[in-house]
């Protein structure tokens, strides 16, 4: 009932620490994939490049990072992105880019 709706509550079941994953933003779920796909303000070896972040939540008990990629211009941050079929298109904040990724499973 919506007296119960109100009052609920959150109960936390999965956990994915990374500090590979810091300062990110803006998520967007991709649920027939499975994936989380996060913009990435800062890079993983700490630059302002930026990058994505992809994260299996597949199984929502145990979330897991599966790539973490920066993107090309070193003066950029990636803002924000969206995807749609096998594609994600990044947005640089600084650099007014756009950068358009394949989603490649093959390996």
């Amino acid at each position: 009932d919506g007296a119960r709706m109100a009052n609920g509550s959150l109960a936390e079941v999965g956990r994915l620490i990374s500090h590979n994953t810091s300062r990110a933003n803006r998520m967007h779920l991709r649920e027939d994939l499975g994936l989380a796909l996060l913009p990435l303000e800062k890079s993983d070896d700490g630059s302002e490049r930026g990058g994505v972040a992809l994260v299996d939540i597949s199984t929502p008990t145990s979330p897991r990072l599966v790539l973490n990629q920066s993107i090309p211009n070193a003066t950029s941050r990636a803002y924000t992105l969206a995807s749609r079929g096998d594609y994600v298109y990044v947005f640089g904040a600084q650099a007014q880019e756009m950068y358009v990724y394949h989603l490649d499973f093959s390996r």
